[in-house]
């Protein structure tokens, strides 16, 4: 009978550390939320109070005031439990033989990897679809195939929607509306919404602030030498002149068909005082990564062997964790559309 060649659990491994680069690239939400590992239980995070007041009067040989210390708070979230396989049966192992030879070997290499980097395509989407919603709507909720909530959070999220939706080129104010949300995004906060900021969304959207045409806002701006904006550089030089995010397009989809962040939305994601990240996809313990290194991420190769009949070989790979954010105050989701 053929011999059919595949990887080792721990060569599995080596080969996804390998392809999670090239996987992740050009990835935007997770670059905003970027995957680490925690070997514990919980997703957990601290988050200190912010700092307020004023120093006291102390006077010549006076004695200085004590402060209280700022506090801080504590969050814990149970963490998301994920994973799927791919099957290869015997009709595909049989099928997967040399043509012209009854029982040269067989090697599955390439037929395992390329099932593996699916899954791990999934698993980037599902952290991406699941960070969108978070930082849109303040709350996610991941479905079983039974339709059960098996996770779920959420966080106070600042929602912004327009007087005069943005699809609306002749009378809405993207750029007055801009100002009007820094300025309330910053006040009270050490979150910045300046020109280092950014506003991440799809191409359909962005082009809204293109094309509009009120010449008491964007529409009658203009560059240097008069010329008149005509593409998303342009925008984000006039944005920039005024202290506003610049616009950064994402158009990436997980089933082919709608957009990780839906058409009509924009992120608005700030910046910190020491560049601190606006959090991050925290990865959990995770026993099923067997005697590999535990990243809180699995991938192994099952095969039944001699133990039953029909021989299959399953393909696994899944995660533990979720999504942890440090700086609410440093995101703001607009509905423009």
């Amino acid at each position: 009978m053929p011999t059919f060649v595949y990887p080792t659990n721990r060569e599995l491994e080596e080969i996804v550390q390998d392809l999670i680069p090239r996987l992740e690239e050009g990835r935007k939400l997770l670059a905003l939320m970027p995957y680490t590992f925690r070997d514990t239980a919980q997703v957990e995070w601290e988050q200190e109070d912010n700092y307020y007041g004023l120093m006291a009067v102390r006077g010549i040989n006076g004695q200085p005031g004590n402060v209280a210390k700022v506090g801080a708070k504590k969050y814990v979230m149970k963490p998301g439990y994920y994973g799927e396989f791919h099957q290869v049966d015997e009709d595909e192992m049989t099928e997967a033989r040399e043509l012209g030879t009854l029982g040269d070997t067989i090697n599955l290499d390439q037929l395992i990897v390329r099932r593996m980097k699916h899954l791990m395509v999934r698993r980037f989407n599902r952290m991406e679809d699941t960070i969108s919603k978070f930082l849109r709507l303040g709350i996610f909720q991941n479905y079983s195939d039974s339709g059960a909530a098996v996770h779920t959070d959420r966080f106070t999220v600042t929602s912004r929607t327009p007087g005069t939706l943005w699809s609306t080129a002749a009378t809405s104010t993207p750029l007055a509306d801009l100002r009007s949300w820094k300025a309330s995004g910053e006040f009270g906060t050490s979150s910045r919404f300046g020109k280092d900021s950014t506003l991440l969304g799809t191409t359909q959207t962005i082009n809204y602030l293109l094309n509009n045409t009120n010449a008491g806002d964007l529409g009658g701006k203009r560059l240097g030498g008069g010329n008149s904006i005509n593409s998303v550089g342009d925008l984000n030089t006039v944005l920039a002149g005024n202290d506003l995010p610049q616009l950064d397009e994402y158009n990436e989809t997980a089933d082919g068909t709608n957009p990780l962040i839906p058409h009509g939305k924009l992120i608005w994601v700030g910046t910190r005082p020491n560049g601190q990240r606006l959090g991050e996809f925290i990865g959990t313990r995770n026993v099923n990564g067997g005697d590999s290194s535990n990243d809180g991420i699995y991938s192994k190769v099952v095969d039944n062997g001699d133990r039953a009949v029909p021989r299959q070989i399953q393909v696994h790979h899944g995660f533990n964790g979720g999504p942890a954010i440090y700086f609410p105050s440093a995101v703001q989701s607009l509905n423009v559309a």
